[in-house]
């Protein structure tokens, strides 16, 4: 919910992908829980939010949290 109303104000594409078809092995070493949100740039990862980790709660919990730490890494209109 909370990311479907980030998408839908923001008017941004993301890509889902299950777990199960992730092939990268870089990818499967550092993403251990799912849901996960991960920032490539050029083919490389330069962020991600851990499913398990404390600190990344307040991310997932809102639309505000996730837009705060997506701005970080993405120029948002």
């Amino acid at each position: 919910k909370v990311l479907d109303d980030f998408l839908e104000e923001e008017q941004l594409s993301i890509y889902k992908l299950a777990f199960s078809n992730v092939e990268n092995k870089e990818l499967k070493k550092k993403v251990k829980y799912y849901p996960s949100v991960i920032i490539y740039k050029k083919g490389k990862i330069v962020a991600y939010l851990e499913a398990n980790k404390n600190d990344d709660v307040k991310y997932y919990a809102s639309k505000d949290g996730f837009k705060e730490w997506l701005s970080k890494y993405v120029i948002l209109n």
